[in-house]
């Protein structure tokens, strides 16, 4: 190739240089001059704010999928510690538990709690109904004693400290190989990553919790530690919650004050539980609250930009294409689907911010963010709604008035889902020393047994929002005859 000509421009774009765009003039023999130089640094800034903006979609990208991370961890946190709560069956607690961690978090879980001697399985779950059963058949062919030193969940348990295992490690088997069977089941389950976590109380260790992925192909991160952690500390507490009230329902009439004393600690421990269950809440909608404003602060002002500086820049493409007589549709087109993909970006920021933090919740109030809420929902999925209310004004802080608010929000996310409704109807009414919220659609009706169903996570997380407002909810149901929800909460 006998080069003629080379024109060598950077692609540059906001006071940043990427790289550089090189074009050479070979067997067309053609020399290349200033306009066409100029020409090139118009395309070479075109390219560069190209790649830019890919960059910066990608940055929003992975914003996104951080924050509806964060929130799915808070949700599913929320909703273990609601399970551990509701229940002083820890055995069954932890099962249901175990069940609502994977897949999302895990692939399986293991539950070990120590019997003083050995770490037995009380908990196990599988995303796979074959490997459940291999999971259910590991206890009868091996358990690991305290003192193991190569077991990692006896390790684990004697440190009191949390295990990362990124990939795990061929000794991490090697302790089962003795036993065929149990060999065996530990090969087909093929755990490729996982954590361990001890069950910690503020006097001892009761046992582990192991997390594992395999065949998902995942892998287990620092990031993910703090997560196992709380949900590791609210098993542990649930646990001794439980062992604590059957060690006092056993005891006899001679011991009573013992018994007294223990009912006590379970009395505060039941408490602590519910202050841990208004943390979780509460920091849910803080973090809900800052991922929004700094998407509006950081990202939303940078989109911003990006649409001023592609509107500015096809305006000044177009002003040297025409200066040069030159057909100005194929260049500038790209630009502006630059722009229209900026607008769409723009517009997704703004629905995630609102989804996170409605404004009219802050910025007027329940009322109008219960208006807005239905409408919205109208508008998303076509059933009708009518709203209701003979409250002018509400002196309630942010957090009252956003609990309130989320409980519409599941109740019109069920309604959605299940009822096979046409027509929502919607009221909010000041008594005396109450305040009501009346949600009732004209479905189906939930039957009591759906109502009463431990899988219903939505509507244990209504209940406890509404207990934590220090006030209740009832919920009624007729075949044919839609559903009634009513919270009633102290005003």
């Amino acid at each position: 190739m006998h080069i003629q000509s080379v024109m060598i421009v950077p692609l540059a774009a906001r006071k940043r240089t990427l790289g550089a765009l090189t074009i050479i003039s070979a067997e067309s023999g053609r020399r290349y001059e200033a306009d066409d130089l100029e020409v090139a640094n118009i395309l070479g800034r075109r390219a560069a704010l190209a790649l830019d903006n890919a960059r910066m979609y990608e940055l929003e990208q992975q914003a996104r999928a951080q924050s509806e991370e964060a929130q799915r961890r808070a949700e599913l946190l929320a909703e273990a510690t609601t399970q551990l709560s509701a229940s002083l069956d820890y055995p069954t607690t932890l099962s249901n538990v175990s069940r609502l961690i994977v897949p999302t978090y895990a692939d399986f879980c293991i539950v070990l709690l120590s019997d003083g001697q050995r770490l037995r399985q009380v908990a196990a779950a599988h995303r796979d109904e074959q490997q459940q059963r291999l999971l259910d058949e590991l206890p009868k062919h091996y358990e690991t004693t305290l003192t193991n030193p190569l077991s990692l969940a006896s390790t684990v348990w004697r440190t009191g400290d949390a295990m990362l295992l990124r990939e795990l490690p061929a000794p991490a088997r090697a302790e089962v190989a003795r036993s065929g069977d149990a060999a065996r089941i530990v090969a087909a389950l093929a755990a490729q990553s996982s954590i361990i976590v001890p069950l910690n109380t503020s006097v001892r260790t009761l046992g582990v919790i192991s997390f594992s992925y395999a065949e998902s192909g995942r892998q287990y991160r620092e990031a993910d530690m703090p997560f196992a952690k709380e949900l590791a500390a609210c098993a542990a507490l649930a646990i001794e919650h439980a062992r604590l009230f059957k060690e006092a329902q056993t005891l006899n009439a001679e011991l009573e004050q013992r018994v007294a004393e223990r009912t006590a600690q379970l009395q505060r421990a039941n408490e602590d539980l519910r202050n841990l269950a208004a943390h979780l809440q509460t920091t849910r909608e803080q973090e809900r609250t800052n991922l929004a404003r700094e998407l509006h602060d950081e990202l939303g002002q940078i989109l911003t930009v990006i649409k001023i500086e592609a509107t500015q820049l096809s305006k000044r493409v177009a002003q040297v294409l025409e200066a040069l007589n030159y057909p100005p549709e194929q260049l500038l087109e790209p630009l502006h689907l630059i722009q229209a993909n900026v607008d769409e970006g723009v517009r997704a920021v703004r629905q995630i911010i609102t989804q996170m933090r409605p404004e009219f919740l802050e910025d007027l109030g329940l009322k109008a963010a219960i208006e807005w809420q239905l409408q919205q929902f109208q508008s998303r999925t076509g059933i009708e709604t009518q709203f209701s209310s003979n409250v002018e004004q509400l002196q309630w802080d942010q957090e009252r008035a956003t609990a309130m608010f989320r409980i519409l929000q599941e109740s019109l996310t069920n309604v959605a889902r299940h009822a096979e409704a046409t027509r929502v109807d919607v009221s909010l009414r000041r008594e005396p020393e109450y305040l009501l919220l009346e949600v009732h659609d004209n479905g189906r009706g939930i039957s009591n047994t759906e109502m009463h169903k431990s899988s219903h996570f939505g509507i244990m997380g209504m209940r406890e929002r509404a207990i934590l407002l220090g006030g209740e909810i009832q919920i009624a149901g007729a075949q044919g005859g839609g559903t009634s929800l009513l919270v009633r909460v102290p005003h």
